[in-house]
């Protein structure tokens, strides 16, 4: 490694630096975490398998056998998907501000902050709560729901005259989820700040539990009753549960140490800054969301089939289980950046960011390779075809491996900088990657590579360019982030809170 190198990176060997010395406590501090979301992961992917498996019918729309919800169900996630970043608006700048609150020894402040935080996430999920119940069925109707749309049993009965009308009162239940989930995120992000990271999963991992109990208990436990619609409320009940459990907690291992009246739990100077670090963050987030129901609506629009849509939602789903260890390393790199900046040491939380990175590329590629290595069995479990899994299933999960690796500086290098308080570039950068080249990179392909069939592609082909159009987004972000870090432009935004 050449001198320049050296000073860059403050290593002297190639050894050094593709070893972290901080691996120890950075896998520590990440693996309760990663647990917490793959159990988020798995456990909603468990609640969508009951979906799946309740009423098996055969579509005539895409011939496959699969339950008679699934496809409307997975038109009502991938809207869903679009209010998914709200609980991370307040929760991920009450992060970044408690650590670094620690990093300066004022933990005394704390309480003042979370208590803060739940305030004002409240009343933004209300806001939310109110925009998306009246955007509903506009939305579902983008993403293909009917009215023309019946849902059948397998004997023909008609169980809903409406697929339209059945999507948007189930979205309009699922929406309650706003207001529990947020204020337990919020109280999440405490425990995490302290680096309790441990008790921070407890309450997810028993909320969880409960939505998967409360959904298969209806589906088969009372099928006969075609429970379906009180199926959405899983994910409120869930999350209320974790609310609890979160906030017993955060009153044990912080309000109880650090006694605060009423009247300072809510404080403006506060509230601002959550609001600045919170609100850029969850807008990168907001976009991402967006873009993915913009693709989502591309590919349904394009007129690929129902079975293209089900398929993108699977995938989706599947992926999100082999990135969850670097979105819990991105959690740690909040913390860890944030404490090294009270600390006003940004030499280490340099050095620091490079370490989190290299330890993101070793879990992304061993990931991504399991990832491949189970194509059959993860696709298989959503019911997608055989020969259909022979022809393109292998080539998507091989592309979105390498989509997975070259995203690792958006878990990461990303978080860095947010936690340096170098937070609106970035975002006007994800802006421009994700809106303008990815959306219209799928729009092209969709558009003009398959044309309603009467493209250069037919609809497998046309899937798996859609995904290698994926990749350029995260691959220019990552290489913009990693250039910022280096070039150390954050440290004129950096600052103590």
């Amino acid at each position: 490694m050449n001198s320049m190198l050296k000073e860059k990176f403050g290593v002297k060997t190639w050894k050094e630096f593709l070893l972290p010395k901080d691996f120890k406590n950075i896998t520590k501090l990440t693996l309760p975490i990663f647990f917490q979301i793959l159990i988020n992961v798995i456990a909603t992917i468990v609640g969508s398998l009951s979906v799946n498996w309740y009423l098996i019918v055969q579509h005539e729309s895409t011939g496959q056998y699969v339950g008679t919800y699934f496809y409307a169900m997975a038109k009502v996630i991938l809207v869903y998907n679009l209010i998914s970043f709200i609980p991370a608006l307040v929760s991920s700048g009450v992060l970044i501000i408690c650590s670094n609150l620690i990093g300066q020894k004022r933990e005394n402040e704390l309480p003042i902050v979370i208590w803060t935080g739940v305030y004002v996430n409240f009343l933004i999920a209300l806001i939310f709560f109110i925009a998306m119940w009246f955007a509903s069925p506009i939305l579902l109707q983008a993403m293909g729901s009917k009215d023309s749309i019946k849902i059948l049993d397998a004997k023909g009965n008609v169980l809903n005259n409406s697929e339209l009308e059945l999507t948007t009162k189930y979205l309009r239940c699922m929406l309650f989820w706003l207001f529990s989930y947020s204020i337990a995120q919020v109280f999440a992000a405490a425990l995490q700040s302290i680096k309790k990271n441990k008790i921070a999963v407890i309450g997810a991992i028993i909320g969880n539990i409960f939505a998967i109990v409360w959904m298969y208990t209806l589906l088969f436990g009372f099928g006969k009753y075609n429970p379906i619609m009180l199926t959405a409320l899983d994910y409120t009940l869930g999350s209320v549960v974790q609310l609890i459990i979160n906030y017993v907690f955060c009153n044990h291992f912080i309000f109880k140490k650090n006694p605060t009246s009423f009247t300072q739990t809510f404080n403006w100077k506060y509230a601002k800054q959550t609001i600045m670090l919170g609100t850029p963050i969850a807008l990168e987030y907001g976009v991402w969301s967006v873009s993915q129901f913009l693709i989502s609506s591309a590919v349904s629009k394009g007129e690929l089939g129902d079975n293209y849509i089900g398929m993108y939602r699977a995938l989706i789903m599947i992926t999100s289980i082999i990135t969850a260890f670097n979105s819990a390393l991105g959690a740690v790199t909040n913390v860890l950046i944030g404490i090294e900046i009270g600390k006003n040491d940004k030499e280490r939380a340099f050095h620091l960011g490079w370490q989190l990175f290299v330890v993101g590329i070793y879990f992304s590629i061993l990931s991504g390779m399991i990832l491949v290595a189970l194509t059959y069995p993860l696709l298989k479990i959503y019911q997608i075809d055989t020969s259909t899994i022979n022809k393109i299933g292998y080539w998507i999960m091989f592309i979105s491996m390498i989509r997975i690796v070259v995203d690792t500086a958006n878990l990461t290098i990303l978080r860095a900088l947010w936690s340096s308080n170098d937070i609106w570039t970035p975002i006007i950068i994800s802006l421009f990657t994700m809106m303008a080249v990815q959306v219209s990179l799928v729009h092209i392909v969709v558009d003009l590579g398959f044309n309603h069939g009467k493209g250069i592609w037919d609809a497998p082909t046309t899937f798996v360019m859609v995904f290698i159009s994926l990749i350029t987004d995260p691959l220019i972000r990552s290489i913009v982030y990693m250039d910022r870090w280096n070039r150390k432009t954050w440290h004129k935004y950096a600052k103590k809170f």
